[in-house]
């Protein structure tokens, strides 16, 4: 498993972004060595404005900087004191994610991010599925509908 410092990836970067601002400071401060030495086309200064802009745009864009001609998008799982649990992203080639993709992406991601909000705020031991759904009544053979049928006359 590749673990990436917050901002790296369109996922972390939603997190990042999420963090009030001197957490995110901090963090970025943190990983500034190991970013400068796996991370060498990344900066501390690029990841702040890759924070920012995320926060303006409200997603997370990786335009192909980690890989070239791969982006992604992420938001973050907020719970409902606004902190961020997680976030959720998805990546896909440069020509697949234009900017009206990359709009209609991110809604779907943050109505996903929403859901899974509200099913992580539910308290411990609290069933999070929904509930079942009544039963249906039997079917009826095809032989009983037609003894039925017969019985009218």
């Amino acid at each position: 498993m590749i673990v990436t410092p917050l901002g790296v990836g369109a996922g972390s970067l939603a997190i990042l972004a999420a963090l009030p601002d001197a957490e995110a400071e901090a963090t970025i401060e943190a990983s500034a060595g190991e970013i400068a030495s796996r991370y060498p086309d990344f900066s501390p200064a690029m990841l702040r404005d890759l924070a920012k802009q995320a926060r303006a745009r409200g997603f997370a864009l990786n335009p192909g900087l980690l890989m070239a001609g791969s982006w992604g998008i992420g938001v973050p799982i907020l719970d409902r004191q606004g902190r961020c649990d997680g976030a959720l992203s998805i990546a896909a080639i440069e020509s697949r994610l234009g900017p009206d993709r990359q709009q209609e992406l991110a809604l779907l991601l943050k109505a996903e991010a929403q859901r899974l909000a509200e099913r992580l705020a539910k308290p411990a031991g609290a069933s999070n599925l929904s509930p079942p759904a009544p039963p249906r009544p039997a079917a009826r053979r095809r032989s009983e509908a037609v003894v039925t049928l017969d019985n009218r006359n």
